[in-house]
């Protein structure tokens, strides 16, 4: 699973550089500007959590833990619904989108607490671990 995280982290980040270019130059002139801010905030939204499908790579790789393979899901998931929403909202202009975005918020959410449950489980000083 941390191969295919850091995968989906690469591609998250460069999707979300792409998306966030397109929303600064290309589609002004071409859509609403509620439209725009929605590209705009699912650009930022992937940009903000490639690193933390990055982290879930590093620790499925160096320790391995359910929760671990949680979070990176979540996040994935996540993405997909609140990014993935809003762009279907912004660029096909498809209404029902609307429903999944806040669901893929609560997905993202949801993923940042797993994260933090994998700090419950390691070690309180270098000596325990």
């Amino acid at each position: 699973m941390a191969r295919v995280f850091m995968i989906l982290a690469g591609l998250t980040g460069a999707a979300g550089v792409g998306f966030s270019a397109m929303a600064a130059h290309a589609l002004q002139d071409q859509l609403t500007a509620q439209a725009v801010d929605w590209v705009e905030t699912a650009g930022t939204y992937l940009l903000l959590h490639a690193p933390a499908l990055a982290i879930c790579a590093i620790l499925a790789q160096r320790r391995p833990h359910r929760m671990t393979l949680a979070a990176g899901t979540l996040f994935v998931l996540g993405l997909a619904g609140f990014s993935g929403g809003l762009l279907l909202l912004a660029l096909a202009e498809f209404r029902p989108a609307i429903a999944v975005v806040p669901v893929g918020g609560t997905l993202l959410l949801l993923g940042w607490l797993a994260l933090a449950a994998i700090g419950l489980t390691w070690p309180r000083n270098r000596q325990d671990s």
